[in-house]
């Protein structure tokens, strides 16, 4: 007797449905990783505008110390890692004391919300 050449049974392999179920599957475990990647882009983009902003208060604030003299300029703007700022400098003087106290806020230009705060204290009259 000839024996078929190819037994059905032994050839058995995957499917195309069994194929399509898996790769559906696999994308949809996939596809939380790829938001989870894009959230961490966004607040690793955030830190770093609040980063850049914290030295920007820090360069006025260096400044403002250093020269040991208020401020005569209330508002400027400075530019660090290729993002533009806008800062505002509030003082107060202390009679008592002989203090001065200066705050700075750093916001990105054009925005509102306010990226970095930081007081600063000078012996300036």
């Amino acid at each position: 007797m000839i024996k078929a050449c190819c037994d059905r049974k032994a050839e058995r392999g995957f499917s195309l449905l069994e194929l399509m179920v898996a790769v559906s599957l696999l994308s949809l475990a996939v596809i939380p990783l790829l938001v989870n990647q894009g959230n961490a882009l966004q607040n690793a983009s955030r830190l770093e505008e609040r980063a850049l902003a914290a030295l920007v208060a820090e360069n006025v604030v260096n400044e403002l110390t250093a020269h040991k003299r208020l401020p005569t300029k209330t508002k400027g703007r400075q530019s660090q890692g290729g993002m533009r700022f806008t800062y505002r400098v509030k003082t107060e003087t202390d009679k008592r004391s002989e203090l001065t106290k200066f705050t700075v806020h750093v916001k990105r230009r054009g925005n509102r919300a306010v990226l970095a705060s930081l007081i600063g204290f000078s012996g300036a009259k």
